[in-house]
């Protein structure tokens, strides 16, 4: 997340401080945002590619973005939609049989009274030549999709991060998030359970240096979990000093994931080994 974005938060979030207070204050002993950084950000431009979103890291996927790019009667027909998997939710807009999800700004609230809709294709930006276009996506910037996962049952509130192109042919994921409470609402662009700063000013850093993963941190006490794709935990342990490195030279090459948990923040990050 860029500093301009996270000044921008914290500016907006200042203003919601009752709101603040009932949405995390309250839940702050028990209810953590788990924050996941895509690094690089992941961009989409070609007709028919996908980015498969796993929100809370579990080895399903819980979302599907795709970009379509083709031509009708030499008109171009260019679309980035959404698809919600399983019992999963997007928030948004109805118009007869189109769902067009929310393009949030940061700081607005992600919770239970929103118009949640279910289904594949959901349009979040079209564009069919110059005359015609449709979707709260189109051109847009820093912008935040609100979700909802069904687990077992259970649901969470979370968002995603995306910039779409304004002629929709093409799309960038920057980064997402959800609370880890069940039911709890999370402000759209909230990092933390504090819902202002992001991780690195609390002084964690996360990167791969030839499959050597350092963590650093303001802390001496929390536990570091890796997991793969599939979910799978392939080490744990705990945290005995600021700066630390873990070594995954035994692991497959592929998509890996860095929690790092304190009693102040759980932090995600997304690296890749190859």
């Amino acid at each position: 997340m860029n500093e301009t974005t996270s000044r921008n938060l914290h500016n907006k979030l200042k203003s919601y401080s009752a709101l603040a207070g009932t949405l995390f204050v309250a839940h702050q002993a028990s209810s953590q945002i788990v924050y996941t950084d895509i690094i690089p950000d992941s961009t989409v431009n070609t007709d028919g590619a996908m980015y498969d979103l796993d929100l809370n890291n579990d080895g399903t996927f819980d979302f599907t973005f795709k970009q379509t790019i083709t031509t009708y009667m030499s008109y171009p027909v260019q679309k980035v939609s959404v698809n919600a998997l399983n019992l999963n939710e997007v928030a948004g807009s109805v118009a007869g049989a189109y769902i067009y999800p929310t393009a949030m700004n940061a700081g607005d609230t992600i919770q239970s009274s929103l118009v949640w809709n279910v289904g594949t294709s959901q349009s979040m930006a079209s564009y069919f030549g110059a005359s015609y276009s449709y979707g709260q996506w189109l051109g847009a910037t820093d912008k935040y999709i609100p979700l909802k996962i069904n687990v077992a049952g259970t649901i969470y509130y979370g968002w995603a991060r995306l910039d779409v192109a304004t002629l929709a042919n093409s799309f960038t994921i920057k980064d997402y998030a959800y609370m880890n409470s069940p039911g709890q609402p999370i402000l759209a662009g909230a990092t933390m359970s504090v819902g202002i700063a992001k991780a690195e000013s609390k002084g964690i850093t996360v990167y791969n240096n030839n499959r050597e993963i350092h963590i650093n941190t303001q802390t001496s006490q929390g536990i570091v979990t890796i997991t793969n794709a599939l979910g799978q935990a392939v080490l744990s342990q705990q945290i005995n000093s600021e700066q630390n490195i873990v070594s995954l030279e035994t692991e497959k090459a592929g998509v890996y994931f860095v929690n790092v948990k304190s009693q102040q923040i759980s932090y995600t990050k997304k690296i890749v080994i190859n």
